[in-house]
């Protein structure tokens, strides 16, 4: 018989996973069909070799590290600093827009069904957005609790991401659009957290240095 609260418990952890995670290629090796030909003659990967030991490696892979160190998104997500302190819950709750087959084949979420994936799963992380070329929100965060806390990550608006990775000496990452919209951060620093079946976003008011 089909269980709704069974139901969820299985989908929602799936819908999760479609949302969050990369997709995986796999290669398989299925043998040679037909003719084999060689990729290129002799002559031809002995010029190859040649041009590649011409090469200076060290300094095209220090200026490739160099790029990518220095790497920020094309587009992106631009958030004031906090001028007073705030505080708010938001519902994350969403509304299939097709029906949505369960994978064990007992039954069917239809189209308009609301899901509260915070009913079924718990999200113990806690995310910290801040805009890091703004000195002050950077050693905000390194005087916090925060800093110490390992469910802890942090997300850029903007900033030169592997300055920052060396200096808080953990991982960062770039905030994106859907993030901002979904959790209704309207400025920074910003902390978002579960608070029951809702998040909880905090925006924090800093301390204006005087000259």
């Amino acid at each position: 018989m089909f269980s709704l609260k069974k139901g969820l418990r299985v989908i929602v952890p799936v819908l999760l996973v479609l949302c969050v995670s990369s997709h995986n290629s796999r290669a398989e090796v299925l043998g040679s069909v037909g003719q084999v030909y060689d990729i290129a003659e002799k002559d031809a990967l002995k010029e190859i070799e040649e041009k590649a030991s011409k090469v200076d490696w060290a300094k095209y892979l220090a200026g490739a590290s160099q790029k990518a160190a220095n790497w920020r998104p094309q587009q992106p997500v631009s958030l004031p600093r906090a001028l007073k302190p705030a505080k708010r819950l938001v519902d994350v709750s969403y509304v299939l827009d097709t029906d949505v087959p369960l994978p064990d084949g007992s039954g069917v979420y239809p189209k308009g069904y609301v899901i509260n994936p915070l009913d079924m799963v718990q999200f113990p992380e806690t995310m910290i957005v801040i805009n890091g070329d703004d000195r002050e929100q950077i050693q905000w965060f390194k005087k916090s609790n925060y800093f110490y806390d390992p469910s802890v990550f942090i997300l850029l608006t903007d900033g030169e991401y592997s300055k920052i990775e060396k200096e808080i000496k953990r991982p960062v990452y770039f905030a994106n659009a859907q993030i901002v919209d979904k959790f209704d951060v309207r400025s920074v620093p910003a902390v978002i957290k579960q608070a029951g079946k809702k998040m909880e976003i905090t925006e924090i008011e800093l301390e204006v240095k005087k000259n």
